[in-house]
């Protein structure tokens, strides 16, 4: 029978190479946490790195549980984290009918963001702008007047 490969299991037995000879492919800035999240995950319930034990008090059988790294990237404790980030923004939600964006970089300008990730910011704030305006009807007519309404509301 064939053994179960995880994604753990491959990252434990390729990482360091590839880290070695792609590094460079990241921007700098990210190198130290992507890192850190790739360790995280692959010690991930290890118990040499740390455990709570419990011990069944009639049979005393000792079972030890190790300590999760409750990282994004790990696919265990990825998963339960999405799960509760879904259930706090359900809870946030107003049951009221609403739209659904999604905003699609061109591929022409994935390098260069992906590259200068500060500017991302100014990028998101400028399809926010886009999507506000489509969502209140502005136009070439109206435009004048959407911008002094927006005006005296930032006062």
């Amino acid at each position: 029978m064939r053994k179960k490969i995880t994604i753990k299991q491959i990252f434990r037995d390729h990482y360091q190479e590839f880290w070695k000879n792609n590094k460079e492919k990241y921007p700098e800035k990210m190198r130290e946490n992507i890192n850190i999240e790739v360790m995280k995950m692959v010690g991930c319930g290890d118990i040499s790195i740390g455990f709570v034990a419990y011990i069944c008090l009639k049979c005393l059988e000792i079972f030890k549980a190790g300590f999760t790294c409750k990282s994004r990237f790990c696919s265990k404790c990825g998963k339960k984290y999405i799960s509760e980030w879904v259930e706090k923004q359900v809870s946030k939600i107003l049951d009221v009918p609403h739209r659904h964006c999604v905003f699609t970089m061109p591929s022409e300008y994935r390098k260069y963001f992906y590259w200068n990730r500060e500017n991302l910011k100014d990028l998101q704030d400028m399809v926010y702008e886009v999507i506000n305006e489509f969502a209140n009807g502005v136009n070439y007519k109206n435009r004048k007047e959407y911008e002094k309404k927006k005006r005296s509301k930032k006062g």
